[in-house]
């Protein structure tokens, strides 16, 4: 579960109460309001919980002064921690959330688990106490993993140039050696690994990890932590909204 929460700035019709409920299953804790004065008092009130702010994309445009002035500025998040969701912005839209410094967006169609990567993005930022450097992208990867003398098959549910986790029913212990092998953008990788943590069998936080185990890498070739930085890279894009779009540069 991540320690700091995130605030839904909802639009008067509620129309993300279900992304609030979804993020509770999914280990993020949100506070919910549909209006500003509710979201400054709340915003008040969990200031030193409340890492990103997270609304309607139309919503967030059309009052996004207003926003800054009352209620980021007074919290002290930057407005890259402004996170707006819901159907693609209009190329309008786009160009005010860049040029006022919001960097990410989770647009439809957009997974669970790719809303909850882009949330984690502004939650880390806001975070000088994030341990983790580098952002995990959500994926979905057949992974052969080996260990003492026996493999099996497992999926890679998310990665970084770092490390990665690993879906299984049987997960491993902490500390144990692996040698993972799978296929990344027409790549085939081979590397080694070292289990850091595990969940339990049933599932990990509140239920929103399916059993698994999050490893790290061990002394990656050049060659395989390029590829690696380049599928994250690639990935985290497509969450970006990019100042060069703002600008009008091609």
């Amino acid at each position: 579960m991540y320690e700091r929460a995130v605030l839904i700035l909802d639009s008067p019709d509620s129309g993300l109460g279900d992304t609030a409920i979804g993020l509770i299953a999914m280990g993020v804790s949100p506070y919910y309001c549909n209006n500003l004065d509710d979201a400054v008092w709340l915003g008040t009130e969990h200031r030193a919980r409340i890492g990103a702010l997270a609304a309607p994309v139309a919503f967030l445009t059309e009052r996004l002064d207003r926003i800054r002035k009352e209620l980021l500025t007074e919290i002290g998040l930057p407005v890259a921690c402004a996170i707006p969701v819901g159907a693609a912005p209009s190329e309008t839209e786009r160009k005010t959330l860049a040029l006022a410094g919001v960097r990410w967006g989770a647009f439809e169609p957009c997974s669970p688990r790719e809303l909850r990567f882009v949330l984690s993005l502004a939650l880390s930022s806001s975070d000088r106490k994030e341990a983790r450097r580098e952002p995990r992208v959500p994926c979905e990867l057949e992974v052969e993993v080996t260990t003492e003398g026996r493999s099996f098959r497992a999926s890679l549910n998310d990665l970084s140039p770092s490390g990665a986790y690993i879906a299984s029913r049987s997960p491993l212990k902490q500390g144990t050696p692996l040698k993972l092998a799978f296929t990344l953008d027409a790549a085939r990788i081979e590397l080694r690994a070292e289990v850091k943590w595990r969940t339990a069998l049933s599932g990990g936080f509140a239920g929103w990890l399916e059993p698994g185990m999050g490893v790290v890498f061990l002394q990656l070739p050049y060659e395989t932590n390029a590829v690696l930085r380049r599928h994250v890279a690639a990935v985290a894009k497509r969450f970006e909204i990019s100042p060069q779009i703002a600008l009008g540069s091609k």
